[in-house]
């Protein structure tokens, strides 16, 4: 038993050890283009990503702008539309049971000296917009 818990304990250890040594740059381009899919905004990534799997998942992204580029996007709310918005520091909380199913769910996320500017969009023009 003892062989056992030392053999696990020594698998997270070294794959702890190698999880810190990956360039995370690589993902960068994918996880724009995954936010811009889901967002309908432009993305853009300046600094570094950060992903921690232990305690619990977590991606970091660092000075992240968003700019919004159709009225249909997901932050358009009544007669208000997101036109850019600049954050320090986002955090993403995700949960493990959704990872293991390979699904991306955000738990919750915290933003850090958030730059949003929204713009007012008629309702006439709303609509003329979104039937284009």
């Amino acid at each position: 038993m003892r062989k056992f818990f030392y053999g696990c304990l020594s698998a997270i250890a070294v794959s702890l050890i190698i999880f810190s040594f990956v360039d995370w740059k690589s993902l960068k381009s994918p996880i724009m283009h995954q936010i811009s899919k889901f967002s309908g905004c432009e993305i853009d990534i300046k600094g570094p990503i950060k992903i921690q799997l232990f305690p619990s998942p977590k991606v970091v992204l660092e000075e992240v702008s968003f700019r919004s580029t159709a009225v249909n996007s997901i932050f358009v709310k009544d007669s208000w539309q997101l036109a850019s918005a600049n954050i320090k520091k986002l955090r993403l909380n995700l949960s493990w049971a959704a990872l293991l199913k390979r699904k991306f769910d955000i738990h919750d996320f915290e933003l850090d000296s958030p730059i949003i500017v929204l713009k007012s969009v008629s309702a006439s023009k709303k609509e003329s917009l979104q039937q284009e």
